[in-house]
This record gives C-alpha cells, structure tokens and sequence, in this order.
C-alpha cells in the first residue's frame, strides 16, 4: 500500500501532474492541460480600446503586413484559427495595462483586434471599434 502510494507520488512529479493529483488520481486534471484563458467580460472596455489602438498603431510603426489564413476563420469567442496563421505578442505596455492578456497572442482580421489563446488556437476575444 505505501509502495504503491510512494511509486504514484513519484510517477506523477515525474509526469509533471503534482503530487496531489497522483495521490488520488484527479481525473479532471490533464497532463499537460493549460490554464483556461480569460473571458470576454474580463477586459474593461478601456482596456479593449486600449488593446485595439496599441494595435493599430504597432501595426503602422513595425508596417507588419498580416497574412489573410488560407481558409475561413469564424470570427466568435470559442472558435479555432488554423495552425498556420500568424499570431503575434500584444505590445508591453498593453501587458501592464490587462494583465489578463499576458498569455494570448493576437491577428487582424477584418480590420478587428482578434485575441487567440496560443495553447489550443481558440479564439478569447474580438475586439471591433
């Protein structure tokens, strides 16, 4: 019993999971799994405003030319963007100001700001004038 409980604590810091997860074999934690990304209403509409300015201005200054994906993206909360679409960092001080973007990545299209949780390419927010 406590070889096992021992062989199961060391299994599961060596698979990353914790301990308490291999001590009682948590079946809602995944190997692996990323921490779920914010929600729409977790961005102030300063902060989006803030968001899609930074944006559009880093855009013009860097002159970065967005590549359309090469098949139709469904622009909602929840939807997947394809692999091969360019995703790029919000700028720093845009990270100060919503730290709940702090992992999201972002793409234009149709001339809107669109937030895109990098771990799973699902769309988080879209963010229009």
């Amino acid at each position: 019993m406590i070889i096992r409980r021992i062989g199961a604590i060391l299994l599961g810091l060596a698979l990353g999971i914790g301990t308490a997860a291999a001590q009682f074999g948590d079946p809602d934690r995944t190997i692996g799994a990323a921490p779920p990304a914010i929600k729409p209403s977790e961005l102030t509409p300063s902060q989006r405003t803030a968001i899609l300015h930074a944006v559009q201005l880093a855009v013009q200054k860097e002159r970065k030319t967005i590549r359309p994906p090469t098949q139709g993206v469904e622009l909602s909360v929840g939807a997947q963007v394809p692999p091969s679409m360019e995703l790029y960092m919000l700028p720093d001080h845009i990270l100060i100001e919503a730290p709940a973007t702090k992992a999201l990545k972002y793409t234009l299209l149709d001339n809107k700001v669109v937030l895109v949780d990098p771990t799973n390419l699902r769309i988080v927010d879209v963010i229009d004038r």
